[in-house]
């Protein structure tokens, strides 16, 4: 499919919880809406009030449903937020250097998605030359990468300064305190990229443009459990000054990464999972209020939900078993947008979920209609979650979720690298009863229902049950 798109081409799910087939049509709207054409390439842009793409909702909205929807509309995306280097195309150099390298984990995904070797082999030298030039961010004395994190580009997202004034900066890389700080999600997203870059070069079995440790990735993890995390309490901190001092607080996207590119044994994750703090409406950006913040003034990237972040953590819970987890913020996502109109906003208020911006440099901010990456992030949880989607280079496989009330999901009508998948799941829970795969039965002793494209349609058939107990 490509957007924007009559609704007669593009894919359709229906579901036990009407809200889901509703807000998924709905999901795919705003996509459409913030497609612009760039040098002949359709690209896509951030939301309604973006011209251009930015490097970090390129890459997210890419690995979250545009990768799989619209895989020309991704790659085109993913590269006009690359420019020419002294060595090679790197990723566009801008003001906000720590989150560069969020490109690779697109990167990668997208190949894992559409199989596409060739556009690894370009991708693979971005990510090394971009991996390169970032060096001069790295702490040798805390072995971390220094700078801000991944969704906090705005001052309201740390606990400096102490008061919030309506002529300071909103930006934070304004703050001679952001270059010195190093943050959970910048860090995880460092050790990710240099995993992609190896992963990378292998697949497309190409050389290396630039000589990177193999096991940098490793190193990093390493690094990161020992300054992030508090071995008394197995809590994870949300940032580290420059003398690796831990600031105790709850960074959502920081834990979401560190789900899905950790190195968590499964009780470290269960732990996690359980014992994240919440708000009324969901999980916030980062937990609890910094103290130039309240409940009548809760800081922009601070006590707010973002169902950007919301849509990620969801899914990386379920990539990890937690069933329950997963449910509650899909709940809390969905019941957002759905009483705004079916409309996909950027951020709202943690305590009633209504649409709100939330507070910065002493004034409201707007909530921005059709953010790209609200509705990617709900699609994730589709496709990922209810669905238990799982792409790789050689194929996908399914491991479905279905938490209470939503008995039954099917989706029609996908296209995916030549073939057309229809995907129906039944039941309740995650553990599989039977799959069939174009009618014939699926062996689950075998592991996971596995797929291949092979040019033709596809009817994938799943029936689950509520426990994971054999």
């Amino acid at each position: 499919m490509t957007f924007p798109s009559p609704a007669a081409s593009r894919p359709v799910v229906t579901a036990g919880d009407e809200r889901i087939g509703r807000l998924y049509e709905s999901a795919l709207g705003a996509i459409g809406r913030n497609v612009r054409t760039s040098a002949g390439s359709r690209i896509l842009c951030a939301g309604a009030d973006y011209p251009t793409p930015w490097t970090r909702d390129a890459a997210i909205n890419s690995w979250s449903a545009v990768s799989l929807l619209d895989p020309e509309l991704a790659e085109a995306t993913l590269r006009e937020v690359t420019e020419v280097g002294a060595r090679g195309p790197v990723v566009q150099q801008d003001d906000q250097l720590w989150d560069q390298l969020v490109w690779a984990i697109g990167a990668r995904r997208h190949v894992e998605v559409t199989g596409d070797r060739q556009f690894a082999h370009w991708a693979a030298g971005v990510v090394e030359r971009t991996l390169a030039l970032r060096s001069d961010a790295y702490r040798p004395e805390l072995a971390l990468y220094a700078g801000g994190a991944l969704m906090q580009d705005g001052i309201s997202g740390y606990p400096f300064p102490d008061i919030d004034r309506l002529d300071d900066s909103s930006f934070i890389g304004d703050y001679p305190g952001s270059r010195e700080i190093a943050a959970l999600s910048t860090n995880v997203i460092y050790a990710a990229a240099s995993d992609a870059a190896v992963w990378l070069r292998q697949i497309a079995g190409r050389e290396s443009d630039v000589a990177l440790e193999p096991t940098r990735g490793a190193q990093l993890r390493a690094a990161v459990r020992r300054a992030f995390r508090d071995p008394a309490t197995g809590t994870w901190s949300y940032l580290v000054d420059e003398a690796g001092r831990r600031m105790g607080y709850q960074e959502l996207l920081g834990l979401a990464l560190l789900l899905e590119h950790g190195d968590l044994s499964d009780a470290e994750a269960a732990t996690l999972t359980e014992g994240v703090q919440r708000c009324p409406a969901g999980i916030p950006l980062v937990y609890p209020h910094f103290p130039r913040y309240d409940d009548t003034r809760p800081g922009r990237h601070n006590m707010m939900v973002w169902p950007m972040a919301t849509g990620q953590w969801a899914v990386a819970a379920a990539r990890r078993g937690a069933d329950a987890p997963f449910a509650s913020s899909l709940e809390d996502l969905v019941s957002a947008v759905s009483t705004s109109d079916d409309a996909f906003f950027e951020v709202y208020d943690a305590r009633d979920g209504s649409v709100s911006g939330g507070w910065q440099v002493g004034t409201w901010w707007p909530s921005v209609p059709d953010q790209t990456w609200s509705a990617t992030a709900f699609l994730r949880c589709v496709h990922e979650g209810l669905l238990g989607m799982r792409a790789s280079i050689d194929g996908m496989h399914f491991e479905p979720i279905l938490p209470a009330g939503i008995d039954h999901i099917e989706l029609t009508g996908l296209p995916w690298r030549g073939d057309e998948l229809h995907i129906r799941v039944r039941g309740c829970g995650s553990t599989v009863v039977s799959a069939t795969v174009d009618g014939v039965a699926w062996d689950t002793s075998n592991g996971p229902m596995t797929i291949t494209p092979h040019g033709g349609r596809r009817e994938v058939s799943i029936e689950l049950r509520a426990s994971r107990e054999p």
